[in-house]
């Protein structure tokens, strides 16, 4: 499991209410979300290419979704949100 950059722009965290997800958000050369499985610890999911910084992350009480918003820090850019079902095959355990 990769450890938070010290140098990080910006970072979040969150659980599920399940206890069964954990995701974490980092912004500094790339933005990504990890996502990892409570029970074996191990890296379930990297989502990078990310535009802009991410600067939320949240997963829903069932641990069914897991939402993040980013965007930059320009009044004139807009920022983005979105929605993944962490119950899809495309978030089979990677290994």
């Amino acid at each position: 499991m990769g450890r938070p950059s010290a140098q990080a722009r910006a970072a979040f965290s969150c659980a599920s209410g399940a206890g069964t997800a954990f995701a974490y958000a980092r912004s500094d050369e790339v933005a990504e979300v990890r996502l990892w499985e409570v029970e074996t610890g191990r890296d379930r999911k990297i989502l990078g290419g990310l535009p802009g910084t991410v600067q939320c992350v949240a997963i829903s009480p069932d641990g069914t979704l897991l939402a993040v918003g980013g965007g930059y820090y320009r009044p004139e850019a807009r920022g983005w949100l979105t929605l993944w079902d962490l119950k899809s095959p495309a978030f089979a355990e990677t290994g």
